[in-house]
């Protein structure tokens, strides 16, 4: 533990604990869930037409346990960093490492499926590099919010009152869902361009080109929105740990 910040509480380590093995689930369990079992199945039924009616029920699944996944983990990686700062490494690691974890099963997937890999590598790897340079600039803004605002071993409780809205946890929420929703924006913005660019595309001339291009950008406030939603809850979770952890350690 750094000089500059006093010892953790019983209940402090409970809920850091508990916490590592939850993002342990989201960051390593879900990779292998989503981009390998998941996906290899979807693949698969995809390209078989006695097994049609799966294709949109899986590719849900698949997109809703992605998302939720994601917004879960920024919001453990939001709850230690601003908590614990530096301290809390082993979360820290898991939250990169996830990315290494999605891009081996990715390929694995891909190749148990298709029998190649090489015309693919390169689109997988740029992928999870992006993702992985969001994490770090995600990482590098906790950090520094955390540091100008004092937080380290020393935020409010968090719970569903009307105090949350203006709390530094909801705050630095807000300010991560910020982040990737601008890094989601970006590339909504240079895929648009290549698309009008594009001889065989071009710029929307139906009515249902101009509404899918509207929509593309809904979906992006209204993810901001769910991340923010989803993000609380696991602060909310967070807090019930510490308190849990308190219980325990009153009791003994």
């Amino acid at each position: 533990m750094r000089s500059d910040m006093r010892k953790p509480t019983y209940s402090e380590v409970y809920a850091y604990k508990n916490m590592y093995w939850f993002a342990f689930a989201v960051f390593v369990f879900m990779p292998v869930l989503c981009d390998l079992i998941l996906r290899t199945v979807y693949l698969y039924v995809e390209t078989n037409i006695a097994y049609q009616w799966m294709v949109t029920p899986l590719s849900v699944l698949m997109e809703s346990l992605s998302v939720i996944s994601v917004y879960a983990g920024y919001g453990i990686l939001t709850y230690c960093v601003l908590y614990f700062g530096k301290n809390a490494a082993g979360v820290i690691r898991l939250a990169f490492i996830t990315h290494a974890v999605s891009f081996l099963v990715y390929c694995i997937a891909y190749y148990f499926f298709t029998g190649e890999l090489l015309a693919a590598i390169f689109v997988i790897f740029s992928e999870q590099a992006v993702r992985l340079l969001v994490t770090f600039v995600i990482y590098r803004v906790l950090l520094s919010y955390g540091k100008r605002k004092g937080t380290f071993m020393n935020i409010d409780r968090y719970e569903l009152s009307p105090s949350i809205k203006g709390h530094q946890l909801t705050k630095g929420i807000l300010l991560v869902s910020a982040v990737y929703g601008a890094v989601q924006l970006f590339f909504l913005v240079y895929q648009m361009t290549v698309d009008f660019l594009d001889p065989s595309l071009g710029p929307p001339i139906l009515v249902k080109e101009y509404v899918y291009w509207i929509l593309e950008y809904v979906y992006i406030f209204l993810f901001f929105a769910l991340g923010v939603v989803i993000m609380a809850a696991v602060g909310i979770m967070a807090q019930k740990l510490k308190d849990s952890g308190k219980a325990k350690f009153t009791a003994k």
